[in-house]
């Protein structure tokens, strides 16, 4: 990142607020963070005379869960979009009622994100919570925003049919930046991932299988915890303000040491970089939104859990390419 392209970005965020008007309360990031649990690290030895290697047993790492999080410029906390929790499994989790409460639920391969997840949270999750907030407010008619990173998944969104319908406009920051101008990576995300391990601990059992239906309740509960405190309103708005997108100040960001003044100091890209491979998606686009599927406004039958085998290096011909940069 260098300081032509921080500047040019900012100048068309300025642009951007000041065309569609956009107030601070209508001013919103999405960004997603995970919950994984620590992972054994493989060692090796050598046996002395033989040159040999030793290996221990490698623990299998722990389920991937995949958060989507929403944050407000002034930290609203009226504003409230339940987090997006997504699971690695092929079917539905069964999961507590005040789980279901508190997040909307959803499941791919691998637990990441994907494009018809995104387009269903916000196309219609985001929307419907975002007509009530500006009804709550008197702001019927203003324009809303979100800023959001480019990962592949958000090519799915209907970005002009948000913008004419819902008078909603996505602004993307440049690629690799996040650590710069993400506000929930600035602040709401450490804070999160602080407290959810303290939280983890007090709902901690050795005996829960970790795909167990009690072990997965438990880890969301130790989430919702950590949450209340990583989306409380000071900590939403020391996030906006250390990326300077609001209060606008491009020289907070101009002044980190992550900003280079000469382009030719860039690490240089690799070539021939490859794309990430995964299965196919686990539906198109289903979040659960307190247990009712919104692709068909049906209840889900909640079947048993069957959770998607631990990755390998064995790649599967027919899987689909995902650029997850």
């Amino acid at each position: 990142m260098t300081y032509p392209a921080i500047n040019a970005w900012f100048d068309e965020y300025e642009k951007v607020l000041k065309k569609y008007d956009i107030c601070p309360r209508l001013l919103f990031n999405y960004d997603e963070t995970w919950l994984e649990g620590e992972q054994t690290k493989k060692k090796v030895a050598h046996k002395k005379g033989d040159g040999k290697q030793i290996r221990e047993k490698q623990a299998d790492p722990k389920e991937h869960v995949t958060l989507g999080l929403f944050t407000n410029a002034v930290g609203d906390t009226l504003f409230w979009n339940k987090p997006l929790a997504i699971f690695p499994l092929v079917n539905v989790p069964v999961l507590g009622e005040e789980v279901l409460h508190m997040f909307n639920v959803a499941g791919s391969p691998e637990g990441w994100i994907n494009g018809p997840i995104l387009k269903t949270a916000i196309e219609k999750v985001f929307v419907e919570e975002l007509e009530a907030y500006r009804a709550s407010l008197g702001l019927e008619n203003r324009y809303a925003l979100i800023v959001m990173d480019n990962h592949s998944s958000r090519v799915r969104l209907d970005e002009k049919k948000l913008l004419e319908e819902h008078k909603l406009v996505i602004f993307y920051i440049p690629p690799h930046s996040s650590a710069l101008l993400q506000p929930l990576d600035l602040q709401p995300n450490g804070y999160f991932k602080r407290e959810f391990f303290k939280c983890k601990q007090y709902y901690h059992r050795e005996d829960l299988p970790e795909d167990s239906q009690e072990y997965r309740n438990n880890e969301m509960m130790a989430a919702k915890r950590a949450l209340s405190v990583a989306l409380s309103e000071h900590v939403q708005k020391s996030g906006w303000e250390r990326t300077g997108l609001w209060p606008v100040d491009r020289h907070v960001a101009l002044k980190s040491k992550m900003v280079k003044a000469d382009p030719s100091r860039l690490p240089a890209v690799p070539e021939g970089r490859k794309k990430r491979k995964l299965g196919p998606k686990f539906t198109d686009g289903t979040i659960l939104v307190d247990g009712i599927d919104l692709t068909n406004a049906d209840p889900v039958v909640l079947d048993e859990q069957q959770k998607k085998k631990p990755r390998t290096k064995n790649i599967n011909k027919n899987q689909v390419d995902v650029d997850l940069t």
